[in-house]
């Protein structure tokens, strides 16, 4: 945690993080109108928002209060970072799973699974129909529960560093 926010977070401006975002963001702008998935990409965009904008904060927290202050939050940080990142690679499967998903319906002349036992009886097409409920479960239900994490270094607490011992 403390080698992310420490290093690799400012080394050279920071570019690391910002590549990461920029992929974030160009497959949000690539799937933003996905009939299927679109409301689901949204919600990703802005578990996006507030990694940048605790980034931001973080950057702050090192000029003001040193790396002491950052390590405070540096754990929180690395789960809230590497749940979007894993996010974001479900995410990407889950297009693929909603293309291969389609193309079995289309194939077996199957409308909506919701109403139909095909997918008891086509272990490919509950395979994607799964990777598609993983995936929502994992964006909607997941990632909000590693960002309730970093609340307090939002309201930057810093009580802990002011311990007298």
């Amino acid at each position: 945690a403390l080698d992310l926010v420490g290093r690799k977070m400012i080394q050279n401006d920071g570019i690391l993080f910002q590549q990461l975002m920029e992929q974030f963001s160009q497959s949000i702008e690539k799937h933003r109108e996905h009939p299927e998935l679109s409301e689901i990409f949204k919600t990703f965009e802005g578990h996006c928002e507030t990694l940048y904008e605790t980034s931001l904060g973080s950057q702050e927290v090192l000029k003001t209060r040193g790396m002491e202050g950052v390590a405070l939050y540096a754990t929180p940080f690395l789960m809230y970072i590497s749940s979007i990142s894993a996010g974001w690679l479900l995410l990407q499967q889950a297009v693929v799973a909603t293309e291969k998903l389609g193309q079995i319906k289309t194939e077996n002349g199957v409308g909506d699974l919701a109403d139909s036992s095909f997918l008891k009886e086509n272990e490919d097409a509950l395979f994607y129909a799964n990777k598609l409920k993983t995936t929502r479960y994992f964006v909607e239900a997941i990632i909000p529960q590693f960002e309730a994490l970093l609340a307090g270094g939002r309201k930057q607490n810093f009580d802990a560093l002011e311990i007298v011992f």
